[in-house]
């Protein structure tokens, strides 16, 4: 990642309160920034960004996979993978896991937009 976002990056990471470092990686196969790894944790942006995003969207978007991160997301993800593995059958397993995933993306822009103070105006529309 260009030297600019590193230092956006470490800001976010001090706002965040994350304790690892992620890797942060860019990437043409991803056309959004994501949040992988549950032994390396990994945030990943698309390459069509280094020209194209404002600091202050780079700052939401990294906030927004670093809470991901301090959530600990990713391991809840993999449990829930388990148990809807087990439960394939049931409705309702695929209905909850739709729900849980809104709720973790609404918790994740909750804990960017109290974190941003009162820049977060556009991040919230």
């Amino acid at each position: 990642a260009p030297e600019a976002w590193r230092q956006v990056f470490d800001e976010c990471r001090a706002v965040m309160g994350a304790r690892s470092r992620p890797a942060l990686l860019i990437s043409s196969a991803v056309h959004a920034p994501l949040l992988m790894g549950a032994i390396r944790p990994k945030i990943i942006l698309p390459t069509s960004w280094t020209e194209a995003i404002s600091r202050d969207d780079l700052r939401h978007y990294l906030l927004h996979e670093l809470a991901h991160l301090r959530r600990g997301d990713i391991g809840f993800g993999w449990l829930w993978f388990a148990v809807q593995t087990i439960h394939w059958f049931n409705p309702a397993m695929w209905w909850a896991g739709r729900s849980i995933r809104l709720d973790r993306e609404l918790a994740c822009d909750e804990a960017v937009l109290m974190r941003s103070g009162g820049e977060s105006a556009a991040y919230g529309h």
